[in-house]
């Protein structure tokens, strides 16, 4: 009958967790050779350099300064981002006046389309791909883990909380890095009002 229909509705709602995170999807581009290195300073591969970019920006934005950077750096076979190779690519990135936000003395940079102010998503490593490096986890994600998971246990204390989120992230075990990024992560939580704490316990405001 509908009484039991609508009690059973009820009970899936709660017994199936709030989840409002996607699949982290890499951007593959396609390889190209240098000759040396020096050659990817050549005018004649701007163009390139710059699509290439924005294809890593329509697929992973919102991106760290270093991942965006390694992407483009990868497909040209140079495997690390010396201060001269940062220093051309910032320049690039500024000429196209990409949209950025920072923490922590690091840039990310968004789609023009995104609104990091109403972001409402966070993306998990798919299995078998790398996660992100926790200094590579944008903070407007980490909070939208932060509320996933406190919809779901309610309350937390401090290092329950950072363990749950980290573990959202796919990180099993507490590094210096993942602690620090969660840490921020909460901290910009309180900033903006989402959650308080209510002794020694954070819950959504």
């Amino acid at each position: 009958d509908l009484s039991s229909v609508k009690l059973q509705s009820i009970t899936q709602e709660v017994i199936e967790p709030i989840k409002n995170s996607e699949e982290y999807i890499i951007c593959v581009l396609d390889q190209s050779d240098l000759s040396i290195s020096d050659d990817f300073f050549n005018y004649d591969i701007l163009y390139d350099i710059k699509q290439q970019i924005t294809k890593v920006l329509e697929i992973e934005a919102p991106i760290s300064h270093s991942l965006l950077s390694k992407r483009v750096l990868n497909a040209w076979g140079i495997s690390r981002l010396g201060i001269r190779l940062n220093g051309y690519l910032s320049s690039i990135y500024s000429e196209m006046e990409l949209k950025q936000t920072s923490q922590d003395g690091n840039k990310f940079y968004w789609n023009k389309d995104q609104d990091p102010l109403s972001n409402n998503t966070y993306r998990v490593p798919v299995e078998g791909d790398p996660k992100r490096n926790a200094e590579d986890l944008p903070k407007e994600e980490i909070i939208c883990g932060i509320k996933d998971v406190l919809s779901n246990q309610v309350s937390l204390p401090n290092d329950d909380l950072i363990r749950e989120v980290a573990r959202l992230f796919g990180y099993t075990r507490l590094g210096g890095n993942v602690e620090q990024a969660m840490r921020m992560g909460i901290d910009y939580a309180l900033l903006i009002g989402l959650m308080i704490n209510k002794d020694d316990r954070f819950v959504l405001s």
